[in-house]
């Protein structure tokens, strides 16, 4: 997978092109993003309304599977990779929820999940 990902970053061989709002565009190879995703099989995809930095560290995750969950992106992260159905990302940042559950932050937490979920149904 690290050949692949050279690959990307030196755009050879990708056949599919993903687009953020802001304009970023990244080359991909389509077959490894639609392993994790089936809202990659098209060749050219915008996703609206992701920052291309969040866009980014999932393209990575799919090439190599790991992402650096933090407290920053936790949360954008998690909408997303459940908007895209990136299912080890989206359990990655549970986790991440899950062990930084503290007195300080679960009340925040609370109203994120209740956002999320009032958000999903939507």
């Amino acid at each position: 997978m690290q050949a692949l990902h050279r690959l990307r970053e030196c755009r050879l061989l990708c056949d599919a092109i993903v687009r953020a709002d802001d304009g970023a565009a990244f080359p991909v190879h389509r077959a490894i993003l639609s392993a994790c995703s089936p809202y990659f099989l098209l060749s050219d995809v915008l996703i609206s309304g992701v920052r291309s930095e969040i866009l980014l560290l999932l393209i990575e995750y799919a090439y190599l599977r790991r992402i650096d969950v933090t407290d920053a992106n936790v949360h954008e992260l998690l909408m997303t990779a459940d908007f895209l159905a990136f299912l080890g990302v989206l359990q990655l940042c549970c986790d991440h929820l899950r062990t930084s559950l503290s007195p300080k932050n679960c009340l925040g937490i609370m109203t994120f999940a209740r956002f999320a979920t009032l958000s999903i149904k939507s």
